[in-house]
């Protein structure tokens, strides 16, 4: 546990300072069973793209904690799609729970499409995955998906409902979701 306070401790400095003069996002969503928080600051030095640098917190009813901190580096697909962003990025995940703790640099993708006839409409999607190889401890893999359906309240904040599945294969323990299922949440930008 002293390494996890020292590794959060450095990763937040590191956060802290990427964060002046950029846009933010807060992420909240629940289900009956969890709550996860999510905030990402976003710097449009990445060439043709932003990236964006997140930070994210699950606790649920079972008292199991998942934390993650990654970059996406994200852009429009081009003219031909119009309202279509797509990225790719790595994070690091660690979960801590009653099954067992998996920890894992997860390489991802994730697509957001914006209807073009009523821009407040959306769909999203992401998926992250990390073989053995980025890996550690006692996790063989890690899979995480989640889709969403948006709808933009107003331009810095909209509301959506979600399914998740974050899975963890463990070598010498049985298989757990971290968290799986539906969920409502909101996300603000400013």
């Amino acid at each position: 546990m002293y390494v996890l306070n020292r590794l959060a401790i450095v990763g937040l400095s590191v956060f802290v300072s990427l964060t002046s003069a950029r846009a933010e996002t807060i992420d909240l969503n629940v289900n009956d069973q969890a709550a996860m928080f999510r905030f990402s600051t976003y710097s449009n030095n990445a060439g043709y793209g932003n990236a964006a640098f997140n930070v994210g917190f699950l606790y649920d009813t079972d008292e199991n904690v998942y934390f993650e901190g990654g970059v996406m580096v994200t852009g429009m697909a081009g003219d031909k799609t119009p309202g279509l962003r797509v990225g790719l990025g790595p994070k690091g995940v660690v979960a801590i729970h009653d099954a067992g703790n998996a920890y894992a640099l997860a390489l991802g993708i994730e697509a957001a499409y914006r209807f073009p006839t009523t821009r407040r409409f959306g769909i999203s999607a992401q998926g992250f995955y990390a073989p053995s190889i980025v890996a550690y401890d006692d996790t063989e893999r890690y899979q995480e998906l989640e889709v969403r359906v948006e709808y933009d309240m107003l331009p810095t904040a909209n509301v959506y409902l979600g399914y998740r599945r974050m899975r963890a294969h463990m070598v010498s323990a049985a298989d757990f979701d971290v968290n799986a299922g539906g969920f409502l949440g909101f996300k603000i930008t400013f």
